[in-house]
């Protein structure tokens, strides 16, 4: 085992890499259970680019019109700060198993349970490109609600 533990809204979402908690100082799981970290800049190019890509995966599954991931996007949309603004980014840790597997999700859960296990359903048990072999884990990845322009008024 390579890593522990196993749209009728006008908004839309972007999903930015915050950062890959292994390469934040003291958020790194190594494959020999030690901690390790890295900087972002002595990061392997490969570790970065699948990190990206998990990054853009995420955001399209909770794009999707599936009734768990606009259950999750009508939560977060409310729970904007201001009308027009964006909402406080949701922080996920993401496990990937080695044949890309999202096996573990971890994340503040939220005030209402409901919503907590439709993020979980809209990521938990679906598929990436397999991370690097030597890449460690979890993700961090910030996801950002961001409305989308209102259509201007036909005259």
């Amino acid at each position: 085992m390579r890593r522990p533990g196993s749209n009728a809204l006008t908004t839309r979402l972007s999903c930015a890499l915050a950062a890959m908690a292994a390469l934040i100082p003291g958020m790194g799981v190594a494959r020999e259970a030690a901690p390790q970290s890295v900087t972002a800049s002595e990061a392997p190019v490969g570790w970065v680019r699948s990190a990206e890509a998990a990054a853009r995966e995420l955001s399209t599954w909770l794009e999707e019109e599936s009734e768990a991931a606009a259950r999750v996007r009508a939560y977060l949309h409310a729970a904007r700060p201001v009308d027009g603004q964006p909402a406080p980014p949701l922080l996920l840790k993401v496990w990937i198993d080695d044949e890309g597997l999202v096996d573990r999700l971890e994340f503040t859960p939220f005030a209402h349970e409901e919503v907590n296990a439709d993020l979980r359903a809209a990521v938990l048990g679906r598929r990436l490109a397999p991370p690097p072999p030597d890449m460690l884990s979890p993700l961090r990845i910030a996801v950002e609600l961001t409305p989308k322009p209102e259509p201007e008024p036909a005259i």
